[in-house]
């Protein structure tokens, strides 16, 4: 560990000499009282002083290669260079990224197991019949990372060129939505237009973005509701056909689009999120010093422009903001999943 300040003014003292002389005993009995104070201070000096010592293993609850996956790497990455210490990924994949959250959340909280997940955090705590995950208590926010929209694309011979074709298209005949999982931010927001429009539509969740995109594109289902990043590609060849992004303002990566807000539901907005946590409990200086950290990279130009060109907006926010969005989310799912039934259904 490294030395803390305390510990090297502390071993600095001169040595004591025997002298009878009154003043060398005074100075004595202070250097004495100096040596206990410092014993103290070095007793009391933070486990976190030279965090990190020993590895670090960031959980990701869904197998290699999606998008947390992905944000997961380059945190890691960036954590490495600047702390100077070990950054591993590990991915949990399971439960609806219960699995992998219930495995951080019993974590001991000391700063060296990390969580990366989206905002699927607390859509599938609403849906879960187990209790292992608490959105707001399990976890100690970190930073919210990335933001990206939510994008409805359907298949090009669907026929819908815009939004509102596409609610009378569905008010018309049968439509087979995607979403990228039971209990997902992509389900949710999905169910919560149907809600808003009064329209009904048959759900088809399928285990992540790629099977579900795949489909799509093969003509299996109508529409999908998801992150936009990963569909970016198929909107650009044409293969997709991309009617609303979900967000406030219209994408920079998709300035054509219009938002749900202005073309069909007023202050209809869903911003999808990825963010970094710790176990409930773990020492505020680390959290803050990985905070930081993310700070600094989502303003650094190379990484800020990698993950623009990714699809995505980078943020790095303090822990209060991502704590904030989670708290203030989860009860408008809450409701959504209480009129969709999807809490009845839930296993």
């Amino acid at each position: 560990m490294r030395r803390s300040t305390a510990a090297m003014h502390c071993g600095s003292f001169p040595s004591m000499h025997a002298d009878p002389d009154p003043l060398e005993i005074r100075m004595s009995k202070s250097r004495l009282l100096f040596a206990a104070a410092c014993a103290v201070l070095l007793h009391a000096a933070p486990a976190w002083a030279g965090y990190p010592e020993r590895p670090v293993r960031i959980i990701v609850p869904v197998a290699p290669g999606g998008t947390l996956d992905t944000v997961a790497r380059l945190a890691a990455e960036y954590l490495r260079v600047n702390l100077g210490g070990t950054f591993l990924v590990e991915n949990k994949p399971g439960g609806n990224t219960e699995i992998g959250g219930a495995f951080v959340a019993a974590a001991t909280p000391d700063g060296y197991t990390l969580f990366v997940n989206s905002d699927s955090l607390v859509t599938s705590a609403v849906v879960s019949k187990t209790g292992r995950i608490d959105p707001v208590k399990s976890f100690a926010p970190v930073s919210l990372l990335i933001s990206s929209p939510g994008v409805l694309v359907v298949r090009p011979g669907l026929g819908p060129k815009s939004l509102s074709e596409f609610v009378e298209a569905a008010r018309a005949k049968p439509l087979s939505v995607a979403s990228t999982g039971t209990g997902t931010a992509s389900q949710f927001t999905g169910m919560m237009f149907r809600q808003r429009m009064s329209l009904d539509w048959t759900d088809v969740p399928y285990s992540g973005s790629g099977p579900a995109v795949n489909d799509l594109l093969g003509g299996h289902v109508d529409a999908i509701w998801a992150m936009a990043a990963p569909l970016l590609p198929h909107i650009r060849s044409g293969k997709m056909i991309a009617l609303a992004v979900t967000s406030r303002q219209r994408s920079s990566q998709l300035p054509g689009i219009p938002t749900v807000d202005e073309s069909a539901a007023p202050g209809f907005v869903v911003e999808n999120w990825t963010g970094l946590f710790a176990p409930a409990g773990t020492p505020a200086a680390i959290i803050d010093t990985l905070s930081d950290a993310m700070a600094r990279m989502m303003k650094d130009p190379q990484q800020a422009k990698l993950i623009s060109e990714m699809g995505f907006e980078p943020i790095g926010s303090t822990p209060a903001v991502l704590r904030d969005e989670i708290r203030q989310s989860l009860p408008k799912w809450q409701r959504v999943a209480a009129h969709s039934g999807l809490l009845k259904a839930a296993p």
